[in-house]
């Protein structure tokens, strides 16, 4: 009997910085299970305001379009994990998450095994293998998926018809995220005319597909950047980037901080926006 495999791709704690009001809008690739730990403002899936209180759960699934909105001198505490499901016979672990409302409030059980699935990487943001996290991660989904529904508390969206066209393109983006893609490229993989994908995609997310295939690469680099040991430039030729320089603006203008210097926080909590 086979097991569904479950690749853990990141954990660990982030806060915002206390000047920034916003995250913009983005299509989620991978799943997303976080826990807020204070009252930081709102965040948005698939056009769906959702307040977030202390200790709100959000669970987001790949094709969903996510944005945040903090409170004017807020700063989000989260701890956060981000997966993907590499192997799932019989299609199991799928119809399990999707069951998972996209926000819900904690309950002891739930923060007990939020506490067993960080104690170990300490907020530290780290890519877990050990067999302790996976497990915990298993159950924790095994217990999500049993929430009932309840409209005052648990929220659950729905993706529209075009998102799910358009987070095809995403997909291709991604696979080709060391090459010089242009916008004609992108519309054609998915059957539209480059003039109407520029615009459908503007719609969802509020920035080019070129813009938003620049940010897919500067996320790739910051993976890059914490989990290997590749050269600044051998990142930038690996992502496709012509030069160093033109790596470094572009990593600083999406980061705040040159890649070198993001490098040297890899031990410490990471503060992103």
């Amino acid at each position: 009997m086979r097991f569904p495999q479950i690749d853990i791709l990141l954990q660990g704690n982030w806060k915002s910085r206390p000047h920034v009001q916003h995250m913009p809008r983005r299509f989620v690739l991978h799943y997303e299970l976080e826990l807020h730990r204070a009252k930081s403002g709102t965040t948005h899936v698939n056009g769906v305001r959702i307040p977030i209180t202390e200790n709100t759960v959000t669970f987001v699934r790949p094709g969903d379009i996510r944005s945040s909105h903090f409170a004017e001198g807020a700063i989000s505490n989260v701890d956060y994990i981000y997966f993907k499901v590499a192997d799932d016979p019989g299609g199991r672990l799928q119809e399990l998450l999707q069951k998972i409302p996209n926000a819900f409030p904690a309950d002891d059980r739930i923060l007990k095994l939020f506490i067993e699935l960080f104690e170990e990487s300490g907020g530290r943001r780290c890519v877990p293998t050990d067999l302790k996290t996976h497990s915990s991660l298993l159950a924790m989904l095994i217990l999500l998926s049993t929430i009932k529904n309840n409209e005052q508390t648990n929220i659950t969206t729905v993706v529209s018809q075009h998102q799910t066209i358009l987070f095809s393109s995403l997909q291709y983006m991604q696979e080709h995220i060391g090459e010089t893609l242009n916008v004609a490229d992108m519309a054609e993989h998915i059957g539209y005319s480059a003039s109407h994908f520029n615009h459908l995609f503007k719609t969802y997310t509020k920035r080019t597909p070129y813009a938003y295939f620049l940010s897919l690469k500067i996320q790739e680099a910051e993976n890059l950047l914490l989990n290997t040991s590749l050269s600044i430039s051998a990142i930038a030729e690996k992502l496709g980037f012509s030069n160093v320089s033109k790596f470094t603006v572009s990593f600083k203008n999406e980061m705040g901080i040159p890649p070198g210097q993001f490098r040297k926080k890899r031990d410490g909590t990471q503060y992103i926006g």
